[in-house]
């Protein structure tokens, strides 16, 4: 597995634990109506803006170019990195 396979892997994790989280707090609130989870709720809150603040990443942009007569398609910062006038 790549690197962002891996990591994506991970953030999957993540939510699903933070979704769990936020479901047993909600069986456990049924359960107790008077029991005040009200700091509770704002520390998972909290971890759910965490994940906000972290954007799925962009995927690179592809374009076309010339180099030593073959076409390639290559990501645009592969071409800011790698291509070179006169090549």
């Amino acid at each position: 597995m790549g690197k962002q396979e891996d990591l994506d892997a991970i953030v999957a994790r993540i939510d699903a634990a933070v979704a769990g989280i936020r479901q047993d707090i909600a069986d456990i609130k049924a359960a107790n109506p008077e029991v005040d989870f009200s700091a509770l709720e704002q520390r998972v809150a909290g971890l759910e803006a965490l994940d906000a603040e972290n954007p799925a990443p962009v995927p690179p942009q592809w374009q076309s170019v010339r180099c030593y007569g073959a076409l390639l398609t290559v990501s645009s910062s592969v071409c800011a990195e790698a291509i070179s006038p006169g090549v």
